[in-house]
């Protein structure tokens, strides 16, 4: 038996030339930036952490691994990832080698974060599937055949390769910027017993360790506000009621900035201001009262970059816009009158009212009359327009 010619046949150095010509990788050109991309950033770790194995061969099979060590690139320096897998069904991608084969199944998700501490600027980021990958987990009987005398070959067996696409934040000397791109990972874990016809164990191989490279970047974009949204965009309520919006604010890139200030104000039949702080997802809300009366407002939302209260020129705005009016009638009548004391609370002012909604329409008449001397004012209501009648209040509208 040639023992280093079938060590040479199930390393698993020798399946990853498989996996990625099978994946059609393509490694397009690193774009330059003032500040790099990761685009060229390398991962190399040995003896990476399994965290979580499930293997099921005919069925689902997870993987999460933990790997630390030192990347190489634009930004050089100790990393961590943490990856986690899930594989389908391994019945697919036979790979023989002389009568010893092992069964590969697609890679259906993938998730990772990541983070790189390097003197270029700290890293951290994430990762997600970009289509699929190929991948095999199997503990105990891994592969079968027969050739100069092996029978089995037993052990553990743990091996994926991945396309994913990423999301990085880096705080650089100059800034905190965004990239986004592609990058490429394999991870393998096996122990490898090859018995012969006796039974007797002739040969162990095995290999451990995580590699990964990014590339494709999309560009370096800067990391703060670039625009605000704000939804609804437009809106339609009853008078005297509360009204929200949401504000969103994104990067260059278009990604969510988080911890950003926004300062809100409305301009029309209202006037407010208020502020809020963005969540993870780059989103904050703000609530107002409308006015008693019908009317329109403006709202403004601007972030404020450089978090000193006001906004300057340059920083990004966003606009709703708002619309209040009357509430629907109700069936009902009110009527009275009375007298309250005026403002400097030397007469009487007198009013009455009458109010009536019913299936024919609305209609009714009000006076107020200030006798001061002053003022000697007298109001007339001409109709009425809105007739709300619960329990034993009544409000009514009217020119």
């Amino acid at each position: 038996m040639d023992r280093r010619r079938l060590r040479s046949r199930v390393a698993l150095s020798g399946l990853l030339s498989g996996l990625i010509a099978l994946l059609g990788v393509l490694m397009p050109a690193s774009t330059l930036a003032a500040t790099p991309s990761l685009a060229g950033e390398n991962f190399s770790g040995l003896n990476p952490q399994e965290l979580q194995v499930s293997c099921d061969p005919s069925g689902t099979s997870t993987l999460t691994v933990r790997s630390s060590g030192t990347a190489t690139g634009p930004y050089p320096g100790p990393y961590t990832e943490t990856m986690t897998v899930t594989i389908g069904a391994q019945n697919g991608d036979d790979f023989s080698f002389e009568g010893v084969h092992a069964l590969f199944g697609p890679v259906v998700t993938a998730q990772a974060t990541f983070s790189i501490n390097s003197s270029a600027g700290q890293v951290d980021g994430t990762k997600t599937l970009v289509g699929t990958g190929l991948g095999v987990c199997v503990n105990g009987q891994v592969v079968t055949g027969s050739n100069s005398g092996v029978t089995s070959v037993t052990g553990r067996f743990l091996v994926f390769t991945v396309i994913t696409s990423y999301e990085a934040r880096i705080v650089a000397p100059d800034g905190t910027y965004i990239d986004r791109g592609s990058a490429q990972t394999h991870y393998e874990d096996a122990v490898v017993a090859v018995l012969n016809g006796s039974g007797q164990c002739c040969i162990v191989t095995g290999t451990d360790g995580f590699s990964e490279f990014f590339y494709g970047s999309t560009g370096v974009v800067p990391a703060g506000p670039a625009s605000v949204t704000l939804t609804p965009p437009d809106a339609v309520n009853t008078v005297g009621t509360n009204h929200t919006v949401t504000a969103t604010v994104t990067n260059a890139g278009g990604g969510p900035v988080p911890n950003a200030t926004v300062l809100f104000s409305t301009s029309g039949s209202t006037s407010a201001s208020g502020s809020c702080t963005t969540d993870a997802n780059g989103q904050c809300s703000f609530t107002y009262t409308g006015p008693q009366l019908p009317g329109a407002d403006i709202i403004t939302a601007c972030a404020d970059s450089n978090k000193n209260g006001v906004v300057d020129v340059g920083e990004p705005c966003g606009e709703a816009t708002k619309a209040w009016v009357l509430p629907t009638s109700t069936a009902g009548q009110t009527t009275g009158g009375g007298q309250t004391l005026n403002s400097a609370g030397t007469d009487k002012i007198a009013f009455g009212y009458n109010a009536k909604s019913t299936t024919n329409g609305l209609n009714g008449n009000c006076t107020v009359v200030d006798p001061s001397p002053a003022t000697n004012v007298k109001v007339k209501c001409l109709d009425v327009t809105s007739l709300v009648q619960t329990g034993t209040h009544a409000t009514f509208f009217g020119n």
